[in-house]
C-alpha cells in the first residue's frame, strides 16, 4: 500500500500544485517511484506537457535520467512532444542527451522524427552536445529520419553539426538513398551537395598530407569539415 505522502504527491501532481509537490517531498514522498512499466512522475509530466509540474519535480529531486522498461526518459518525452522549455530544463538539470531506449532511439531522433520535427528542441540538443551520429538498433540516424521526412531545415542543421552522410542502416542505405526512395527531392539535393563537399574535403586533406612534411594535429578533421561545410552551405544558400 502506498504511503500517505506518496498518495499526497499524486494528489498534488494531478492538481499541478508546485508547493504541494514540495510539501509531499518534505513529508517523505518518493518522487522517483516507478509504476509497473517503469514510468516516473517526471516522465508522465513530460508526456502530458506539464512543464511547471516537471520543473517542480526536478527541484524536489526527481531523477532526470531515470529510464522506464522501454529505456525511455523524460527528455525523450519532452523531445517527442516538442517541449523546448522542458527539454532545456532537463538538460540544465543533468539529463543525458545521448541516452538510448531499448531500440536505440535518442532524444534527438525523437525530436527529428515526431510531427515533422521540432527544430527548437533539435537546436537545444545540438547545443548541449548530443551525438548526431548515434545509430539505433536498425542503424538509423537522426539525419536518416530527416531525409525520410523531407525535412531540409533539420537535415541541414544536422549536417552542420557534424552528421555523417556516409553512415548506412541495416539495409545498407544512406540518408541520400532514403531521400531518393522517398522522392524527397529537396533533401536529396542537399545530401548530394554535402556528400560532394565531404569528398572534395577528404581529397584536399589527403593531398595536403602527401605534399606536406608537417603533421597537422592542431585541429581535428571533423572540426575542419564542419567549418568548411558551414561556409559551403552559406554559399549554396546565397548567404
Amino acid at each position: 500500500m502506498a504511503k500517505f505522502s506518496d498518495r499526497l504527491l499524486e494528489y498534488f501532481i494531478e492538481r499541478e500544485s508546485k508547493i504541494g509537490i514540495k510539501i509531499s517531498k518534505f513529508l517523505g514522498a518518493d518522487v522517483n517511484a516507478q509504476n509497473k512499466d517503469g514510468w516516473t512522475a517526471l516522465m508522465n509530466a513530460a508526456f502530458k506537457g506539464k512543464t511547471e509540474v516537471a520543473e517542480a519535480l526536478i527541484n524536489a529531486g526527481a531523477d532526470v535520467n531515470a529510464q522506464n522498461k522501454d529505456g525511455g526518459t523524460a527528455l525523450m518525452e519532452a523531445a517527442c512532444w516538442g517541449n523546448t522549455e522542458l527539454a532545456e530544463a532537463l538538460i540544465k538539470a543533468g539529463a543525458n542527451v545521448n541516452a538510448q531506449s531499448e531500440n536505440g532511439q535518442t532524444a534527438l531522433m525523437w525530436a527529428v522524427y515526431s510531427y515533422r520535427g521540432h527544430t527548437a528542441v533539435v537546436e537545444a540538443l545540438i547545443k548541449a552536445g548530443t551525438d548526431v551520429n548515434v545509430q539505433n538498433k536498425y542503424g538509423k540516424t537522426a539525419l536518416m529520419w530527416a531525409a525520410s521526412d523531407g525535412n531540409t531545415e533539420l537535415a541541414e542543421a544536422l549536417i552542420k553539426a557534424g552528421a555523417d552522410v556516409s553512415l548506412k542502416d541495416e539495409h545498407d542505405m544512406t540518408a541520400l538513398d532514403i531521400a531518393q526512395i522517398k522522392r524527397q527531392t529537396e533533401v536529396e539535393s542537399l545530401l548530394k551537395f554535402a556528400e560532394q563537399q565531404n569528398s572534395d574535403l577528404n581529397n584536399t586533406l589527403q593531398q595536403s598530407e602527401q605534399n606536406s612534411t608537417y603533421e597537422v594535429t592542431d585541429k581535428p578533421k571533423d572540426n575542419v569539415s564542419i567549418t568548411i561545410t558551414n561556409a559551403m552551405f552559406n554559399k549554396r544558400a546565397g548567404r
